[in-house]
Formats: structure tokens, sequence, C-alpha cells
């Protein structure tokens, strides 16, 4: 109810919170609805509890060292609100490691990703074909590449992540309906083409990499189809623009400006330098995006003769989680992590039957 009141209160006065809209509002109040219905199902159920795995262990040890942090820290009201979106996080965690141990509910979690996947994704080109729900603010500040903007979840950089991490549920449903997977593979990974997000193209083709290798040599051949359909089309809209002189493409030829390496050098130096300030249980959750801009000064004056004012990169984040986790939880939360990241894809690939 907190949750749902304080989502609100900007409605009060629209013009101390450019960003916020009724949309929003609509949104907080379907989370809102959504807890409830998942606090419901949850307490009528028989079974409170689900097995535990080590990679429950792992990531229960994760937010524990994240909570003593928290407890640790200075920056305290930066701490709690990261602190409060870690135990919402947990709370969907357990919960959906509960709804895992029943078949029927797994396939209904498949599908729900797959439903919002496909929603998206609409979402997203038509925010780029006739820029539907852009917000001013957003087209102005992504103008320099590309305009109008994919930005659904506020920053195209956030809906490629998004895209790119929930994707792999189409392949659940490719023996199933070839034609409707080829369709929203086709659509999903232009989306994520038209988003101009670098890692998330990167990431992209690794994750079709792994999955091509565990296919069967049928499924193999039923997926080149589509793939060659979505490169094709990346091709043609690539070639258009850039004969048209468009900003569309500016992104993808500016990717190799010796100005893309300063930016992600003073960023990674600066990350490094706070890296080696960091302890056993961090600086606290958000701490790194308190501290960055003092610390970014006094690395700038090292490694540049004559820095200037575009040498200095505003940011909140280190473009690294391994280098902000170490730095806001610490060096043992930072191990979890990474133990975490290389079990799981451990036991995924060895379980893959495709």
């Amino acid at each position: 109810m907190a949750f749902f009141i304080i989502s609100c209160l900007p409605l009060l006065k629209f013009n101390i919170a450019p960003f916020y809209s009724i949309r929003l509002c609509i949104l907080s109040l379907l989370i809102f609805l959504l807890l409830i219905i998942i606090l419901k199902e949850f307490y009528n159920s028989k079974y409170h509890f689900f097995n535990t795995t080590f990679i429950d262990v792992l990531y229960i040890l994760y937010i524990l060292f994240t909570f003593i942090s928290y407890l640790q820290t200075e920056n305290r009201a930066v701490a709690h609100l990261y602190m409060s979106k870690e135990i919402i996080l947990f709370c969907f965690y357990c919960y959906i490691r509960y709804l895992l141990q029943c078949e029927r509910k797994k396939n209904w979690i498949i599908l729900f990703i797959i439903i919002s996947l496909t929603f998206l994704t609409i979402w997203g080109l038509l925010q780029y074909t006739i820029s539907f729900d852009v917000e001013p603010a957003l087209a102005n500040m992504f103008k320099t590449y590309h305009n109008p903007v994919i930005a659904s979840l506020g920053n195209p950089n956030f809906f490629s992540e998004f895209l790119v991490l929930a994707f792999p549920a189409l392949f659940l449903i490719i023996k199933k309906n070839y034609y409707i997977f080829s369709g929203l593979l086709i659509l999903h990974g232009f989306a994520v083409y038209i988003t101009f997000s670098r890692l998330a193209w990167f990431v992209y083709v690794i994750s079709i990499l792994i999955i091509f290798v565990y296919l069967s040599n049928t499924l193999k051949k039923n997926i080149l189809l589509p793939l060659s359909i979505l490169a094709l089309l990346a091709a043609t809209h690539f070639i258009y623009h850039h004969h048209q002189s468009s900003t569309k493409t500016n992104r993808i030829l500016k990717s190799t400006n010796i100005s893309v390496f300063k930016e992600r050098k003073i960023i990674y130096t600066t990350a490094m330098h706070m890296f080696a300030q960091s302890s056993i249980f961090g600086k606290g959750p958000g701490s790194f995006e308190l501290d960055y801009l003092k610390n970014q000064g006094k690395i700038a004056m090292q490694i540049f003769e004559n820095p200037k004012v575009h040498t200095y990169v505003d940011l909140d984040h280190a473009h690294s989680d391994f280098l902000e986790i170490a730095y806001d939880i610490g060096y043992v939360g930072l191990f979890f992590y990474l133990v975490l990241l290389i079990y799981a894809l451990y036991r995924g690939l060895s379980q893959y039957t495709y």
C-alpha cells in the first residue's frame, strides 16, 4: 500500500516531476494489484516452501551481503532506496521459484514471458515508426543518435536489455508453432537492432550462437530462414538511412570513433580506482552513483594532459555490473555474484534438451 501511495504522490504536482505521467500511475496500480494477487495465491497454497538449490543459496548469500553493506553505509538514504528494490526482487524470486515446482505453472510463466516480450516489441516498433508514446525529454536526449527513439522502459538500453534477456523463451515454442516463432523472432530481432545498443547486439548474437549449438540439426535448419530475413531487414534499413544521410545510422558509424574510447577510458579507469577503494562489505548500495563524479575529476587530471569539458561523463553507473557491485556491496558480494552467474550458466547448458 505504501508503495502505491508513494508512486501516486507526483500526481499532486506534475511540474516537480517532469517524467511522471498518468501512464506511470496506472503501471504502479497494476504492480500493486499484482502483488495482492501473488500474496493471495501464496497464502491459499498448501505448499509455502520450495526445494532449495545451490543457486538459491548463492542468491541468498548475495542478498545477505547486500543487507550487511546497507547496515554499515554512511549513505543511508540512497542505500535505503536501493535496498527496498532488492527486497521486492527477492520476494518475486521466491515466488517464481515456488511456481517453478509446478509444471502447469511453469508453462504459465513461459507464456507470460513470451506475451510480455511480444507486447513490448510491438510497443517499441510503434515508438520508432510513428513516435507513439515517446516522452519529449527522451526524444531530445537521444536525438543525436536517432529520432524517434525506442525508449519503452525510459531508456533504449534498458529496453534492449529486457528484450535480449527474455528472448530465449521464444525457442521453447519452436516445436509447437514454427510460424509464430519465426514471426516473433524477426520482430524481436529488429526491435533489438533499432535500439542501437551495441552491447545488446553483442549479447544477442552470442545468445543465438549458444542456442544454435544446442539445437538439433532439424531445428538448426528451421531457424536459418527467420535469421536470414532478420539480417536482410537490418541491412536494408541501414543502407537506406545511410543513403538518405539520416542520423539513424550515426550510432553505428561512430562506434569506432576515438571519442567513444576516451569516454569509456575515463569511466572504467575511475571505476577501477573506486574498486580499489572498496572493502569486504563495500560502501553501501547506491554509493557508486553518489561518489563517481568526485572521483572522476581526480582521475581525469591523471590520465589526460589537458582534460576538456567533454572529457568528463555525467553518469550514475559504471557500465560494468562487476565494478559497481564491488564498490557498492564489497568484494565478498561480488564473489557470490560471479559464482552465481557461472554456476547458473553451467546448469543451464548442462540441462539443455533440444
